[in-house]
């Protein structure tokens, strides 16, 4: 058993999201190289080393080159003790145009990962349990606010189309009708 003294910052979970477009391919590659949702890791490490194959999700736009610096930068982390993160699931969204990610406990390593590997950290949003921090770059603003603008209109849609009233009233139980109503990003917009 683990016993850890001192401060711990965990929340019981974190995502993000950026803007796929405001990133390098070597950024797309280290993010979803990191990625953990249970993909076996022998085929992972034999896809990545044997075959110099990366983020072979199923997908052939997800074969971003492998970056070895930015994969040293991890290394390195792990090495001194600095990777804390739990297991994150790490996607590409090419509709969307956004990287996302999740996690059940955050302890802030993949944001100092971010940092070691150039990106604009206001360019993330951040959303935890107690609440959302905002993308501060104007192009992230731009594109979260046209996003939270698409899903609100998906979810009217959507719940447009039931048929039923126990569904319905499901929905609004649940906050799915109002979950992007008040779109965070309306103020930054201007």
């Amino acid at each position: 058993m683990k016993i850890r003294l001192g401060y711990v910052s965990n929340s019981s979970s974190a995502s993000f999201s950026i803007p796929s477009f405001l990133l390098s391919d070597d950024q797309k590659e280290i993010l979803l190289d990191i990625n953990d949702d249970g993909q076996n890791e022998m085929l992972r490490e034999f896809l990545s080393e044997k075959l110099g194959i990366t983020n072979n999700y199923e997908k052939p736009e997800y074969d971003y080159p492998r970056n070895k610096q930015y994969h040293r930068f991890f290394d390195e982390m792990v090495k001194n003790k600095e990777w804390d993160d739990s297991r994150w699931s790490i996607k590409e969204d090419f509709d969307r145009q956004i990287m996302w990610g999740a996690t059940l406990m955050d302890n802030g390593s993949l944001g100092e990962l971010m940092k070691k590997i150039g990106i604009d950290m206001d360019m993330v949003e951040v959303k935890r349990d107690w609440g959302l921090v905002k993308a501060k770059h104007p192009l992230a603003i731009k594109h979260f606010y046209e996003l939270y603008n698409r899903w609100y209109k998906m979810n009217q849609e959507e719940y447009a189309s039931i048929k039923t009233e126990e569904e319905r009233q499901l929905w609004v139980d649940a906050g799915w009708l109002e979950m992007e109503k008040n779109n965070p990003y309306e103020k930054d917009i201007g």
